[in-house]
């Protein structure tokens, strides 16, 4: 059997689709491996 690799961006990002739109969700810490480099960054983003 072959290991599989996992791979650790170190964020958190969701995103839904719901019969009325969509909902997206993210934290605002910005990480580094496992260092916090900001503790509030903006993610997300409107677009027309």
């Amino acid at each position: 059997m072959r290991e599989e690799k996992v791979k650790e961006t170190g964020t958190t990002t969701l995103g839904l689709v719901c019969k009325d739109g969509v909902v997206l969700a993210t934290e605002r810490r910005a990480t580094m491996g496992g260092m916090i480099a900001h503790k509030t960054t903006k993610k997300l983003f409107q677009i027309d």
